[in-house]
């Protein structure tokens, strides 16, 4: 989904849980469902020893997610390549480690 999603855009990740890694290379929001409907949930167990969320660009937001079992740093903002990104948000709120 995020890969479709156009710069500036919304991902709205349905309840579920998903196998995977994310990298967001472009300014987006990242949105679990209401947690009254349900959970999105990252899980990373038994994937590459990468973050399960790698940020790689600025004006990302990432809210109502779950990032779950990564074999490495959970979430990652940045990189040598990618440095001094600018207004990331991380709703400390609504994310679950």
């Amino acid at each position: 989904m995020i890969d479709a999603t156009p710069p500036g855009g919304t991902v709205s990740v349905p309840p579920g849980t998903y196998f995977e890694q994310l990298v967001i290379d472009k300014p987006l929001i990242l949105k679990g469902p209401d947690p009254a409907v349900g959970e999105a949930i990252v899980d990373a167990a038994g994937l590459e020893a990468v973050p399960t969320l790698l940020i790689k660009s600025r004006e990302v937001t990432v809210k109502f997610m779950v990032f779950q079992n990564g074999p490495s740093r959970g979430i990652c903002i940045g990189t040598t390549t990618f440095p001094n990104l600018e207004s990331i948000v991380i709703d400390l709120h609504s994310i679950k480690m």
